[in-house]
């Protein structure tokens, strides 16, 4: 029997033509807001994704590599970020002016557990901002979600928080080893609080040292309210770039505390978006600052910060809200009636000329076949040429969303153009 792969998909037209849309979106932002496109391969050294603040043994992300061998012998693995990528490449040039923006796009890896929104292939879109060290840096990836989030329509709550301030928490609470407890905080809206507590207390972090993380890191309140309870419990300084970002960005963010993100390499602000009232509860996006990364991989030390765009939550989100009867992104279908052939070709190459994605019929069927064919494919409009009409210089356009039908000048190029754009 022929199956899919566990953790793998594929897509049907009508799931490609959002995801084209969704990609065509965020790649635009990327564009306005001013990153450069970059591409890196599928396979990277294991050394690379496994180095320290990467893939580290101390992160789960390090249990999802896909490994292979090539036949010289060498380990290699799937990459299953964008980010590690990008630091390995900025280790390896001398010649980058800085700040270095670049998008990348891509497919990533992870052998991990399978749920709504998540799967073990999936793309992700990556801006980030290398070379800047500023809390404007940090602000742009957060106002560039807002972006994103918004031409998409799709209402988001964006979380944010710093590891600086998680450090700080630990440290409150005289946990030795903060690495622990910030894995299992991560996964505080995946588990519950007793979840994480039992992780935590298999950790050997005891129930005072829980209570003191739980209460610094579970509170409720406005952005300002948060901020000042916090620098009353861990002082200003672990909180400070918290302000500053937050005085930039306003309350197109929610404080989070207990905000984590469970790769190792983050030194500072970490983000991430999820939808509202959805049951797609993997987050949308998500990122972060990054500072030690490449020179740990061997470069020379940049500071570092980005932002992910998870495509297939985003879609699955998308398809929750969106009906099925959406029209295609073909506008128009062509039906050629009798010997017509080629005037609908010139009104084909016509269109196709004005950026309006057009077909024709390619299977000699009638005008009630075409209008099914057209109908079910979404396509809503279908342009009727035959041979009577043609004689009066005529053609029809037909609307098939609303029934409409209207004769038109068969020259009559930006007539047929204003018709076919009304939608």
């Amino acid at each position: 029997m022929v199956e899919l792969a566990r953790g793998v998909r594929d897509f049907t037209v009508e799931e490609m033509e959002t995801r084209m849309r969704v990609l065509h979106i965020i790649q635009e932002q990327f564009r306005i807001y001013g990153f450069a496109q970059l591409e890196t391969p599928l396979l990277e050294r294991l050394e690379t994704l496994n180095a320290k603040m990467a893939g580290s043994e101390n992160t789960d992300v390090a249990k999802e590599i896909f490994q292979v061998q090539d036949q010289g012998g060498r380990e290699l693995g799937l990459r299953y970020d964008l980010t590690v990528p990008l630091a390995r490449y900025v280790a390896m040039r001398k010649d980058l002016r800085m700040p270095f923006r670049r998008a990348e796009i891509g497919r990533v890896y992870r052998d991990g557990p399978i749920k709504l929104g998540r799967y073990r292939e999936f793309i992700q879109c990556d801006a980030d901002i290398v070379g800047a060290s500023s809390a404007l840096a940090d602000a742009e990836c957060l106002m560039l979600a807002d972006a994103v989030f918004a031409k998409l329509t799709v209402p988001v709550t964006i979380c944010v928080n710093d590891r600086v301030i998680l450090d700080a928490i630990c440290s409150k609470a005289k946990i030795n080893n903060p690495t622990d407890a910030i894995i299992a905080i991560d996964k505080l809206a995946k588990i519950g609080e007793s979840g994480v507590r039992t992780e935590l207390e298999q950790k050997g972090i005891n129930r005072e040292q829980c209570d003191t993380l739980f209460s610094l890191t579970i509170i409720k309140g406005t952005n300002d309210g948060k901020l000042k309870f916090l620098e009353q419990e861990l002082g200003v300084p672990a909180l400070a770039r918290m302000r500053e970002v937050l005085a930039i960005v306003g309350e197109l963010v929610e404080f989070t505390p207990s905000l984590a993100r469970g790769l190792a390499y983050y030194t500072g602000i970490v983000y991430e978006a999820f939808a509202q009232e959805s049951a797609v509860k993997s987050s949308l996006m998500g990122g972060g600052r990054y500072d030690n990364l490449i020179g740990v991989l061997g470069g020379e030390h940049q500071p570092a910060v980005g932002i992910s765009f998870g495509i297939e939550p985003i879609c699955e989100v998308i398809k929750e809200r969106t009906p099925d009867t959406q029209p295609s992104e073909t506008r128009v279908f062509i039906a050629p009636i009798g010997n017509t052939t080629e005037r609908c070709t010139a009104m084909l190459r016509a269109l196709r000329e004005q950026g309006v994605p057009t077909i024709m019929d390619l299977s000699g069927r009638g005008i009630s076949k075409n209008i099914e064919f057209a109908s079910k494919e979404r396509i809503p409009y279908v342009i009727i040429i035959g041979e009577k009409d043609l004689a009066q210089h005529l053609i029809t356009v037909k609307d098939l969303i609303s029934g409409d039908e209207k004769k038109i000048g068969a020259d009559d190029i930006d007539r047929v153009l204003l018709e076919v754009a009304l939608r």
